[in-house]
C-alpha cells in the first residue's frame, strides 16, 4: 500500500512545479517544447508544473539543461532574475 505524501513533500512539489513554470515562461518556451527536448510528454510537464507529479532528478536535470538554468534554481522559491 502506498503512503500518502507528507505536507513537506507536497510543498516541495508545488515549489518545484512553480519554478519550472516560471523559468519556462521566462525563457519563452512552451510545455510541448520542453517535453520534446527532455523526452517526456506535454502532459507530464503540465503535471510537474501543477505539483501533481514528481519529475525525478534526471528529468529535472534535463529541464534545467534545456532552459539553461542552474539546477538548484528549479528547487528554490526565488523568482527568475
Amino acid at each position: 500500500m502506498t503512503q500518502a505524501p507528507t505536507l513537506e513533500q507536497l510543498e516541495t512539489l508545488a515549489v518545484t512545479g512553480r519554478r519550472l513554470r516560471e523559468w519556462r515562461r521566462f525563457r519563452r518556451r512552451t510545455q510541448s517544447e520542453v517535453a520534446v527536448a527532455v523526452g517526456i510528454t506535454q502532459a507530464s510537464v503540465s503535471n510537474y508544473e501543477l505539483g501533481r507529479r514528481d519529475p525525478g532528478i534526471s528529468t529535472l536535470l534535463g529541464v534545467a539543461d534545456y532552459l539553461e538554468v542552474p539546477q538548484g534554481d528549479l528547487l528554490t522559491a526565488l523568482p527568475p532574475a
